[in-house]
């Protein structure tokens, strides 16, 4: 019954005039230009100037408002006028899968955005869309570190990106939850990390090593210096949340809430209603690479990002006999299924199973 409805929902996305003739295929600078013509139309740049300012109103992350923008100037561009009707968004859906192949979570963000923007700028329900094809959501299993790994890449690190990949090793951490870290977040008397504005706006605790007191303590020094210049210089306080900011409205000057990494350079505010310099948190490009080249210089062949350490922590927790409950909180996953992917990473070294061909 599934092959068939998929196949019905293939005709439908053909019969409907979809390209189906190659020469009809347009490349990628093609697209990007239709695009950019998109955003240039005085009608196409209100609409997402009314729907960006309505994500500012719904508290939306900078990122998140970001990514909602360009999939609803996407959707206007392949629309090309008939942006109100739901076949048109039904056929876009169908179109990334077609076109470019994305993931389910993926085609999910693009739903997700343009149902907001129907609903806030158009004030319009999105309608029917079932008939759209739908992206197969795949698991995949977790890349993992070596303790011996980790610790070969944390010896090959220096400076910022150093502590950078020990908190984020030692706590579970995002990069970008680690990017955000404030000085006020340290308590290294409990031993704990505090996390806030997380992922989904949650806040939370999660592990702080002791033993990063010495080189955190030596960081602090060098970001002083830097906060100091700025007061010096009377440049405005470090980003705070709209509510922060009317409750306490001198705290983005005070040092407790300065960055734990912050940019070298100053830059425009791009959440601020009026243009307003100040220092943001560090972009975290630098640690990537650096990442990746110690990888390299090291032989590891996995493939190792920043988030690679965050699923290392929960395997090395597992491997321990931390229960998973405790690892849930820690890495704040909403539902415990999504922590229950570790464990596929244990099962078979756990069993004891081995290959028959160790008997030969």
């Amino acid at each position: 019954m599934k092959q068939s409805e998929e196949a019905v929902k293939y005709y439908w996305y053909w019969r409907g005039g979809a390209k189906s003739k190659a020469s009809d295929w347009k490349s990628e600078e093609d697209l990007q230009t239709e695009r950019l013509e998109s955003r240039y139309n005085e009608e196409h740049d209100d609409l997402l100037r009314s729907f960006e300012k309505a994500m500012r109103l719904q508290q939306k992350s900078y990122r998140t408002i970001q990514s909602y923008v360009s999939w609803v100037e996407r959707y206007l561009a392949y629309a090309k006028g008939n942006y109100k009707s739901s076949d048109c968004v039904r056929d876009f859906l169908s179109h990334l899968i077609m076109r470019f192949n994305v993931a389910a979570s993926t085609q999910n963000q693009a739903l997700c955005s343009l149902v907001l923007f129907f609903k806030y700028v158009l004030q319009d329900d999105l309608g029917d869309i079932s008939g759209s094809l739908r992206s197969k959501r795949s698991e995949r299993l977790p890349i993992v570190l070596t303790v011996n790994e980790v610790r070969q890449l944390i010896d090959h690190t220096i400076g910022k990106e150093q502590l950078m990949m020990k908190l984020i090793y030692g706590g579970g951490l995002r990069k970008s939850e680690c990017l955000r870290l404030r000085v006020k977040d340290l308590d290294f008397e409990r031993g704990a990390l505090n996390i806030l504005a997380g992922k989904g706006d949650k806040d939370r605790q999660t592990l702080l090593s002791k033993n990063l007191k010495d080189i955190t303590a030596q960081h602090l020094g060098g970001i002083r210096q830097l906060f100091e210049r700025d007061r010096i210089d009377c440049v405005e306080g470090v980003y705070l949340p709209n509510a922060l900011v009317k409750k306490y409205p001198n705290a983005g000057t005070e040092w407790q809430w300065f960055w734990l990494f912050p940019s070298e350079k100053l830059s425009v505010d791009p959440m601020a209603k009026k243009k307003t310099v100040r220092r943001h948190h560090n972009s975290g490009q630098m640690l990537s690479r650096v990442l990746k080249k110690n990888c390299k210089d090291l032989g590891i062949l996995k493939h190792c990002t920043v988030h690679t350490l965050r699923h290392s922590f929960a395997t090395h927790l597992l491997e321990k006999g931390t229960d998973l409950r405790t690892i849930q909180e820690l890495l704040g996953h909403e539902d415990i299924s999504t922590t229950q992917i570790y464990t596929h990473v244990l099962n078979l070294n756990q069993s004891g199973t081995q290959s028959p061909l160790d008997d030969l």
